[in-house]
């Protein structure tokens, strides 16, 4: 930074402007001021707002989060100081000895919460048994919206990976099922067939894997795009694009 004297500015000051200069406001030195914080700053600089450039972040949350961590650390460090590591074993050699099980088994046994709690768990997976029961009382689902129509009967994929093939069909027949031409009656059974896509599925992924076998046929068998396509080339997985493709290559059937 130039520095200039109290005697040198009013040097300048006292100097005639230049020609040039005539038509522009006459250029002048300020004495420098001591800025105090950011808003003086923000003051003394004519390219700068008072406001900063972009919004100050909110930290709100995450000091709320370190606040609860720091609390959890503190209650584990209390816990662990109170812990007696020159206390006296309750064994002579250290070791749980089969009396002292027996006592903690009478306790446990007359205490009513325990009781009912071993009562519990050994009827029922532990996951649910200690599902607390207001959250799962407000959280209940409930079907609030009924179709006007309910396809007959319910689809069941049993043990298969063709979940989307039966996702895809039940949708169409919902469509299907009510059209005036097949006449059919309101509780009567319907299906479009699963096994009619699936069969084609099988075909045209049969038909990939053996196009793409030919293709790289000059590579190693320890290739890394030879492997990925060797994983399972006729897996039952599927998604919507590849309904669509068969779709509209096969169309689709009634499943009796």
């Amino acid at each position: 930074m130039l520095g200039l004297s109290e005697d040198s500015i009013s040097h300048l000051d006292s100097l005639p402007a230049h020609p040039a200069a005539t038509a522009q406001a006459p250029f002048s030195f300020h004495r420098p001021q001591q800025i105090e914080n950011y808003s003086d700053f923000t003051k003394y600089s004519p390219d700068m707002g008072t406001a900063p450039s972009r919004p100050e972040p909110d930290f709100t949350e995450k000091r709320r989060v370190q606040a609860k961590m720091a609390a959890q650390a503190k209650d584990l460090a209390d816990s662990l100081a109170t812990l007696d590591l020159n206390a006296v074993a309750s064994s002579k050699s250290g070791s749980l000895e089969r009396s002292l099980l027996e006592d903690w088994e009478y306790v446990a046994a007359k205490d009513p919460v325990i009781s009912l709690s071993r009562t519990i768990l050994s009827h029922t997976d532990i996951s649910n048994s200690l599902l607390k029961r207001k959250p799962v009382v407000n959280d209940t689902f409930v079907f609030n919206t009924a179709l006007p129509f309910i396809p007959k009967p319910i689809a069941n994929q049993q043990s298969s990976g063709r979940c989307w093939l039966f996702a895809s069909t039940n949708i169409l027949r919902y469509t299907i099922a009510q059209h005036p031409g097949l006449g059919l009656a309101p509780d009567a059974d319907f299906q479009l067939s699963q096994s009619y896509l699936f069969f084609y599925d099988k075909l045209e992924k049969s038909n990939y894997y053996l196009e793409n076998s030919i293709e790289l046929a000059d590579r190693a068998l320890d290739d890394r795009l030879v492997q990925y396509l060797s994983m399972a080339p006729l897996n039952d997985g599927g998604q919507w694009d590849m309904v669509v493709n068969l779709l509209e290559r096969y169309g689709v059937v009634p499943k009796s």
